[in-house]
């Protein structure tokens, strides 16, 4: 009697060489790896959210891919490549945060492009293959990601515009205990720093003679993002993101970059990396809005007379927690991230700010 997963490997290692047949794709043998001009850093953005790629070659043999939500270092995907010598091609199993799966499978086609594509999800077969992932190298510091979905006439059609993946020197973030970023005027101004968890090996990562404040870790531990005056006049601020060894300082203009003036320098990012939350002014009103990482689908949550203010999503990103002078007072609110159970945490006198979720 044949087991169901030996069934199942065989429908798989047919469908693969259906899929290297239907691509026009040769068979990829290690020696002629695809891959390795594709290890180090990238950065791309995908449906509005701003993703650090780290591609890697794994011990065990074949590669590694993760994805990284740049604000709150989300991780979003990690897939994996690893060679099939029985059926001479390129399987690619791609895990979400919710533990779902889904594999491709395919090889090297004649324009120099790796072709793959998906034959099941979460064990649900695709006989044929309705999608496929397209990787096509540009440059040495560029490649692109193109998603493909079959037509009604099996053939098919890519995106309207594939994902560009641009390559960055990016310093490795430190291992196993990381690094604490912090602000201090100890030089004579505030600057941006870093230092070891048992408060050795302190560095200035700002090094600038404007304000410096507010730093966030971003790009999956390798960068940060802070609040600075340096290339202001009028004493304003604005978001720059500077390497961890302190180097590629540049500005960046985040509420341009994901067509929404609202979500200020600094929006707070679901666990998820698909939403973001902050405070926005509407006809003098100022109330709490939650929007999908690309700037789109606005709602505001708990809308009341009074100012709201400092939103942060909790661990779990069932709630959020936020400042509000409604009652004439600032006390400490939370609300569910549908905008229900909306609960009045403080109700002393005094004036209550700055609450921060525990990890």
């Amino acid at each position: 009697m044949v087991s169901r997963r030996c069934s199942r490997e065989a429908l798989t290692l047919a469908i693969s060489a259906l899929a290297v047949a239907a691509c026009g794709c040769q068979p990829l043998s290690p020696d002629a790896n695809f891959f390795r001009p594709l290890e180090g850093t990238w950065s791309t953005v995908k449906d509005g959210l701003s993703l650090t790629v780290v591609i890697s070659e794994l011990d065990t043999g074949g590669y590694e891919e993760t994805q990284f939500v740049d604000d709150g270092n989300t991780l979003t995907t990690v897939a994996t490549f690893t060679y099939d010598r029985r059926g001479g091609v390129w399987r690619r199993l791609l895990t979400l945060p919710d533990g779902a799966t889904s594999e491709f499978v395919g090889g090297l086609a004649d324009d120099g492009t790796m072709v793959l594509e998906q034959v099941s999800y979460n064990d649900r077969e695709f006989t044929p293959p309705q999608s496929r992932l397209v990787y096509s190298p540009v440059s040495e510091g560029m490649f692109t990601l193109d998603w493909q979905s079959r037509a009604a006439d099996d053939s098919w059609t890519p995106r309207s515009v594939p994902f560009v993946h641009e390559r960055v020197n990016r310093p490795e973030p430190p291992a196993n205990e990381g690094r604490i970023a912090f602000i201090s005027n100890r030089e004579g101004n505030w600057e941006v720093y870093t230092m070891a968890p048992d408060g050795t090996d302190i560095q200035n990562v700002s090094n600038h003679p404007s304000g410096d404040h507010r730093p966030a870790w971003i790009a999956a531990g390798s960068r940060l993002a802070f609040r600075s005056q340096r290339a202001r006049d009028d004493d304003g601020w604005d978001r720059w993101e500077v390497d961890i060894d302190g180097t590629d300082a540049n500005p960046v203009d985040l509420p341009n970059r994901l067509n929404n003036p609202d979500l200020g320098m600094f929006p707070e990012v679901h666990p998820s990396g698909s939403y973001v939350v902050n405070a926005a002014e509407r006809d003098g009103q100022q109330d709490i809005y939650v929007w999908r990482f690309d700037g789109g689908g606005e709602r505001v949550v708990a809308p009341s007379p009074g100012l709201d203010y400092r939103p942060i999503f909790s661990p779990d990103g069932d709630d959020i927690l936020f400042i509000s002078e409604r009652d004439g007072n600032a006390d400490i609110y939370v609300v569910a991230f549908d905008g229900s159970n909306l609960r009045q945490l403080t109700t002393t006198p005094g004036i209550d700010r700055y609450a921060r979720w525990s990890p």
